[in-house]
């Protein structure tokens, strides 16, 4: 899924600061938001299980942000980090609790428009891999 080389770029690097930070701040205003309609919350199953995403990647994030900015003048060590068979799924878990927390929150308006947030992902993931063989040649 990750470039395993992606870190050594230090533009990457700093790219990845924001990233990180910019998904842990979307997982906290989350639960700002929540305080409004916490009622909703004990009725709605999808809304639940995107508070429990929501909730990884708060915590996955924030650690990723936070590791990332005290090894930016580090590329290579972070960059073994990322290929580390069990700090690297902290990479993906990550960015994945996230993807799948606002799909799930999609879902908690309606099922309609879960689909479409839940096919857009596929259609990205399906380009991704055609663009990824075509580079491959």
């Amino acid at each position: 899924m990750e470039n395993k080389n992606s870190f050594k770029n230090p533009k990457v690097v700093s790219a990845h600061i924001w990233i990180f930070t910019s998904f842990a701040a979307s997982s906290m205003a989350f639960f700002l938001a929540l305080f409004s309609g916490v009622d909703r919350l004990e009725s709605n199953g999808a809304l639940q299980m995107s508070a429990n995403l929501f909730a990884m990647s708060l915590v996955f994030n924030s650690t990723l942000a936070i590791v990332v900015s005290l090894f930016e003048r580090k590329p290579k060590q972070l960059n073994k980090l990322n290929q580390s068979k069990f700090f690297g799924w902290v990479f993906t878990i990550g960015t994945l609790s996230f993807l799948g927390a606002t799909i799930s929150l999609l879902f908690s308006f309606s099922s309609k428009v879960g689909y479409v947030g839940l096919v857009s992902v596929l259609v990205i993931c399906l380009l991704l891999w055609f663009t990824n063989r075509e580079f491959s040649k």
